[in-house]
């Protein structure tokens, strides 16, 4: 697949800066679904056992050292866990981000106790080389009981708004169960459905990133 196919993805690199990689960064800068304009709940409570995806647009390559997701309030005995995957590809392999739906996994970030409120980060080591102009969904799953999240109300939707003008963030595989990430995520019946309410603010930290990556090249 040629760039000019992602054209409709491609916004403007020189907009964004990647974390500790960039000396004029704060330090631990975090990336969430796409978008420049998110906006953080507090409080979020993703339903258990179901299965959500959200968009990330990785214009410039990089290499990524964490991922995770911030607990804001504590729920006793709760656990979930993230992780991210690539776009689904067609039958002869070429990865086309047209077909807006997960498909393999990249990483399970693991299972994280959120019992406690705190930033729940998990070290990838080794670390992940994403590939520039590359459209990847960050994923969450919560067990036992749901944490009370931080999540995000704003954003680049790549599914627009529903007919009520309220935006629509990502996928939501209800009824799916508590479990390790699976290869690949579960498309099937039955079809997920459009997450509209309770996106939790998954996010990624970037060791490195490709600064002399142009979208017009």
């Amino acid at each position: 697949m040629s760039r000019g196919d992602l054209g409709f993805l491609d916004i403007t690199p020189a907009a964004l800066r990647y974390s500790q990689a960039d000396q004029f960064t704060p330090a631990n800068a975090l990336y969430g679904p796409s978008g420049a304009d998110i906006v953080s709940v507090a409080n979020q409570v993703p339903v258990v056992g179901d299965f959500y995806a959200f968009p990330f647009w990785n214009p410039l390559g990089g290499v990524i050292d964490q991922i995770g997701f911030n607990v804001s309030t504590l729920i006793s005995t709760s656990v979930a866990r993230c992780g991210l995957y690539e776009s689904a590809t067609k039958d002869d392999g070429e990865a086309t981000d047209r077909f807006l739906v997960p498909g393999k996994l990249v990483v399970d970030g693991g299972e994280q106790d959120c019992s406690t409120a705190s930033a729940k980060m998990t070290t990838l080591n080794p670390a992940i080389r994403l590939n520039p102009r590359t459209l990847y969904w960050m994923v969450m799953l919560a067990g036992v009981a749901s944490p009370n999240v931080t999540g995000f109300s704003s954003g680049w939707h790549l599914f627009g708004r529903n007919a009520n003008f309220n935006a629509q963030f990502g996928w939501q595989k209800t009824g799916f169960g508590y479990k390790a990430l699976p290869a690949v995520f579960p498309f099937g019946p039955p079809q997920p459905g459009i997450c509209s309410s309770n996106p939790t603010l998954v996010v990624v930290r970037y060791a490195s990133y490709d600064r002399f990556m142009r979208s017009h090249e």
